[in-house]
């Protein structure tokens, strides 16, 4: 096994360990609101980034009659989804998981009712294009979801791990999101309460030495492998669900970003 493939190993199994059952809650929490929009039409929806899939194969469970299409540019991570499909009730033929790039979706216009994009644009070097072809496969009256990284402040090792190019700031990203000639409808942070100990981790990485003074295997660090606060996260994640609710959120780790089509 290379040493890409046993990194991107390890991140999905961290994904579906923790962090999918944090961020599948809140992406249907944020879609609950918008179901108006699609007008009780059956739903199309592509999940971009799926990673190992828990967010696509919730959406099967979230509308019984959708047609799901899950992208990766991971070839590891949409082998973890289609195995996930394959346990999946219902999943034959409204589900298919296969390999792109958010940059050059193998899509034609107008396709679907509803995008998901998780920790996408940070991966991307053309975020501008690809926020174009999310635009460019969204029917009109379309709903999509962006849950980005946020703040350059809190960039750690685990960003290089799995080639974070950038972080958002909620009123930049909604800018970009408009110039691709959709309407934001909300935009707030989430997840605040990891950001103490991002900044911690940020700052006490910073304080080491360099990755490449420290070897290859050092510059693989990923959150995937830190479990110490996994007990907390769903807990205090459910608890922000409910606030966001009511209002947006100040600060927080992630940026959410929710658009319609014209």
């Amino acid at each position: 096994m290379t040493d890409q493939a046993e990194r991107y190993d390890r991140i999905a199994e961290g994904y579906a360990r923790w962090w999918a059952p944090v961020i599948a809650p809140s992406a249907r929490a944020v879609l609950d609101r918008f179901d108006g929009a699609l007008d009780g039409r059956p739903v199309r929806l592509l999940d971009v980034g799926s990673g190992t899939g828990t967010v696509s194969l919730a959406a099967l469970q979230r509308w019984p009659e959708a047609q799901v299409d899950a992208i990766d540019a991971s070839r590891e991570m949409v082998l973890a989804t289609q195995a996930g499909a394959a346990q999946h009730p219902g999943a034959a033929g409204r589900f298919r998981a296969v390999t792109a790039f958010a940059d050059a979706l193998p899509f034609p216009d107008d396709r679907f009712d509803v995008v998901l994009a998780v920790t996408v644009l940070y991966t991307i070097v053309d975020d501008t294009g690809a926020l174009s072809e999310l635009a460019r496969v969204l029917a009109p009256g379309g709903v999509v979801v962006f849950l980005e990284p946020a703040f350059d402040a809190l960039r750690r090792e685990h960003d290089v791990t799995v080639h974070g190019q950038r972080r958002y700031r909620r009123d930049a990203l909604s800018a970009r999101v408009r110039d691709a000639g959709l309407t934001v409808r909300r935009a707030t942070y989430a997840y605040s309460f990891l950001a103490p100990p991002a900044a911690f981790l940020g700052a006490w990485e910073r304080l080491r030495a360099p990755a490449d003074a420290r070897g290859p295997a050092a510059a693989l660090a990923s959150d995937v492998d830190r479990r110490t606060l996994d007990r907390a996260f769903a807990p205090l994640a459910q608890a922000e669900r409910r606030y966001l609710a009511r209002r947006d959120v100040p600060f927080g780790t992630t940026v959410i970003v929710v658009a319609t089509a014209p």
